[in-house]
Order: structure tokens, then sequence, then C-alpha cells
């Protein structure tokens, strides 16, 4: 169970620093293409983020 705990933190850790990296991106980036890669950057990790945050809470309360 702490495997699985160190995964999905890992995890969400991650997207966070995906999500950061892609606003950045997406701020500074001059080409269309470089926009549409860090909008499906961003999209990306705000989906693992909600994925690894309802593993985590589900985990933590539903894992005794």
């Amino acid at each position: 169970m702490d495997n699985l705990f160190f995964i999905i933190s890992f995890i969400l850790l991650i997207s966070v620093v995906v999500f950061i990296v892609g606003l950045i991106m997406l701020i500074v980036a001059k080409s269309e293409e470089s926009k549409k890669t860090a909008t499906k950057m961003i999209i990306s990790s705000v989906i693992a983020f909600i994925i690894g945050f309802g593993s985590c809470f589900g985990l933590i309360f539903f894992g005794n």
C-alpha cells in the first residue's frame, strides 16, 4: 500500500510540474503549433491530477 501511495504522489507531483511548464510555454510561445502542444500538455496534466487525486483520496479513506 505504501508503494501505491508513493506512485500516486509521484503522478500528482509530475502533473503539477507539467501544468506549470505548459502554462509558461503557452504564454511564451509564438507559433500556433507550440500553443497547441502547450494546451495539450495542460489538459493532460489536469486529467492526470484529477485521476491521481481521486486515487489518493480513495486509498486514504477506503483503503483501510
